[in-house]
């Protein structure tokens, strides 16, 4: 248990020494769910009588996707973290 608090804690620093980090994985999951909460409740009046897709019951079905995204994001976070490295040691990305 010890082990892995010392990993943790490491990990945070990790985290924030870098400020895209910072913002990846604490900012942008709450802009998401602040954008999935609040702004879709202001959309969804105007777009009802356009889109069926728009109307309460999917709400729920909304908030799912947006919060796909936040661990899509770290994904991406990850990949252009290595990909530099990949170009500089010589490794020639699939084309």
């Amino acid at each position: 248990m010890v082990y892995i608090l010392k990993l943790a804690v490491n990990d945070l620093r990790n985290i924030v020494r870098d400020k895209f980090l910072v913002f990846g994985m604490f900012i942008y999951p709450v802009m998401i769910i602040i954008f999935a909460r609040i702004l879709v409740h202001l959309i969804s009046p105007r777009l009802e009588n356009v889109i069926e897709f728009a109307s309460p019951a999917f709400f729920p079905v909304f908030f799912m996707l947006f919060s796909l995204f936040i661990p899509i994001i770290f994904v991406f976070i990850a990949a252009f973290l290595l990909l530099p490295m990949a170009v500089t040691e010589g490794v020639n990305p699939p084309t």
